[in-house]
């Protein structure tokens, strides 16, 4: 009933991230989720662990932890959702979590996605779809013919 999600390495070199907001949705009508969030330094081998902590979600509700990553040149966040009395498909689709990255005057940075690490087996999350638009113009255009305006 454990599911983990992880962003995998995150490169901050230029150290132009500073705080990361880890936010827990959980949308199950009835019962609350255990959350373990983990903060690692990348940059070391074996990476290391900077900070964890753990909190509950209630049924129906949202809340969140901030890490600071300011000095880390790169680092991964893991999200740890336990559902009590619940698959690991449910809870996975249930309980959301999203980090957001910001710079050292919070403002947004980026969104990083979470990958499914454990279980293995399970990998089909639907996740939010973000619509895109490409605009791709010629260098050139050519202004030949009638202008009725």
């Amino acid at each position: 009933m454990t599911v983990l999600y992880t962003t995998g390495p995150i490169q901050n070199t230029n150290l132009y991230l500073a705080n990361i907001e880890v936010i827990v949705r959980n949308t199950d009508p009835s019962d609350s989720a255990t959350i373990t969030t983990r903060l690692f330094d990348e940059s070391s081998s074996p990476e290391s662990l900077v900070k964890s902590n753990s909190f509950t979600v209630n049924a129906k509700s949202t809340n969140s932890e901030l890490y600071n990553a300011a000095a880390l040149t790169s680092f991964l966040i893991e999200v740890e959702v336990n559902l009590a009395n619940k698959s690991d498909k449910v809870a996975s689709t249930a309980v959301q979590s999203t980090v957001t990255a910001f710079n050292g005057v919070s403002e947004f940075v980026q969104f990083i996605r979470l990958l499914v690490s454990n279980p293995q087996t399970l990998q089909n999350i639907e996740y939010p779809i973000t619509p895109q638009f490409n605009l791709f113009l010629p260098s050139t255009i050519s202004c030949e013919g009638e202008n009725n305006g």
